[in-house]
Formats: C-alpha cells, sequence, structure tokens
C-alpha cells in the first residue's frame, strides 16, 4: 500500500481536513488527500476520470478514515467513497470534528456501523 489512509471529506472543510492529516502524519501515518495527491481533479464535478482517479487512490489505501461533519450531507463522493471501501478493504474509520458532526451521525446511521474515532 501507498499510503495507510485516505481521507473522505467535504472540500469545505479543507481546513479541519489539514489539521486532521497533520496529526496523523505526526503519528507516523502516510495520508491520501485528494487535493494534494490529484491536483488536477475537480470533486465538485462527477465525472468517469474523477471517479476512476479516486478508484485508483482509494486502491492504494489501507484504511479510510470518513471526515464527519455538517458539511458531509453535501458530498457528491462521500457516500461512494465509504461505500466502495467498506466493500473493498473494509477498514473504515469515522472522525467526527464537532458536536454538530455527532448529530448529524444520529440522521446517518450507516456511518454508526463503523469504529469512531474519539474527539
Amino acid at each position: 500500500m501507498q499510503y495507510d489512509v485516505f481521507l473522505s471529506h467535504s472540500t469545505i472543510d479543507r481546513a479541519i481536513v489539514d489539521l486532521i492529516r497533520n496529526e496523523l502524519q505526526a503519528l507516523g501515518y502516510r495520508v491520501f488527500v485528494d487535493y494534494e495527491a490529484l491536483p488536477a481533479v475537480q470533486p465538485e464535478e462527477v465525472t468517469r476520470e474523477t471517479a476512476d482517479a479516486l478508484l485508483q487512490a482509494m486502491r492504494e489505501c489501507a484504511s479510510l478514515v470518513y471526515v464527519l461533519s455538517a458539511h458531509s450531507a453535501g458530498s457528491n463522493w462521500m457516500p461512494w467513497e465509504l461505500g466502495f471501501f467498506d466493500g473493498a478493504r473494509g477498514r473504515v474509520f469515522i472522525w467526527p470534528v464537532d458536536d454538530e458532526a455527532e448529530t448529524y451521525a444520529k440522521d446517518r446511521r450507516y456511518v454508526n456501523l463503523y469504529p469512531s474515532v474519539p474527539r
């Protein structure tokens, strides 16, 4: 595996994602973040090219961390990434970013299927 962690996130949460990436890297993990590794990919555009690039990246990762926020519901890719990764690797973790994310999780019961990173 080229990466230990694939960070699944909303593009609106970039500042939070940077903090999470930094924290994971400080612990020694190799972290994939799309806007760093695939700068040409436009996540707001749902295209076959974007899907193929994300699929290839997920195949090179050992686990997925789902960065759960109030913005997750608006992401075109997060549910798709979660479903693919669960089926392909099964190593999925939920990282709720704040109390609002915890509330959001109650409405998206599928995130409760996976272990959660304590805040």
